[in-house]
């Protein structure tokens, strides 16, 4: 998605920051652009003919909602619109907090 809606309409450089730590039993994800921001990218997608209905983030909603009932640690996502300083957009961050339990078994 970064990459689709963020960067892709992007003028000049394009970054994209991943990454992941581990700290006590969860696994925290940041995923983040320099891109056009939210905003931008639903006024350029509202002006064009949509084909194929996007289902990916539906998809993972729902795998995440259906986590989060049957456990006590729970999946969290957060999505930041990030400004600059002079407040115009300057991209998207995503953050996801993963519960991590090392203790697998394999049958």
């Amino acid at each position: 998605n970064a990459i689709w809606h963020g960067l892709r309409h992007k003028e000049g450089l394009r970054l994209l920051d991943i990454s992941i730590v581990q700290k006590m039993e969860y696994i925290y994800i940041s995923i983040k652009d320099n891109g056009i921001g939210r905003q931008a990218a639903r006024r350029l997608k509202s002006k064009q003919i949509v084909k194929n209905k996007s289902i990916g983030m539906n998809i993972g909603k729902e795998r995440i909602r259906l986590y989060n009932q049957q456990h006590v640690h729970k999946i969290d996502i957060s999505i930041l619109d990030l400004v600059s300083d002079t407040g115009q957009p300057s991209g998207t961050e995503i953050l996801i907090k993963v519960p991590f339990n090392n203790d697998f078994s394999y049958n």
